[in-house]
């Protein structure tokens, strides 16, 4: 299917993109594409997208991790930093934010994010990978 999102190389891809802003982007992904519907597949790329280029425009920070598996039939993502963190201000009226959590939650997930002025940003997200 040449519509298909192949997550792995895709998400490559986006690391790649970012090491010109000077942040080291080290990634943990433990699946395979053929592991996810492809609804699922677009929603964790958009939202890996939307929390690169949050890191790279807003955070200030020179590492960054991103960690995708799945656990009991659920795609687990988390994406943390080591930058500056984000006010809970701009977490309620993000767009980004505000955009990747409805994501999540229309495919039955959940999505949080997690700051702290010491340890960076960290986005959470947990899907289903298949869609009822």
């Amino acid at each position: 299917d040449t519509h298909r999102v192949q997550s792995l190389s895709a998400i490559q891809e986006l690391v790649d993109a970012s090491k010109g802003a000077g942040i080291e982007i080290a990634t943990a992904i433990e699946l395979n594409p053929s592991d996810l519907s492809d609804t699922v597949d677009v929603a964790a790329y958009r939202i890996l997208q939307e929390s690169i280029t949050n890191i790279v425009r807003h955070s200030h920070a020179t590492r960054a991790q991103v960690k995708a598996n799945i656990r009991n039939g659920r795609l687990c993502l988390a994406i943390t930093d080591n930058g500056r963190g984000s006010t809970r201000e701009y977490q309620r009226n993000g767009y980004g934010i505000a955009s990747m959590t409805e994501r999540a939650r229309l495919l039955g997930g959940s999505l949080t994010t997690h700051s702290s002025k010491d340890a960076g940003f960290t986005v959470k997200a947990i899907i289903p990978t298949r869609l009822p």
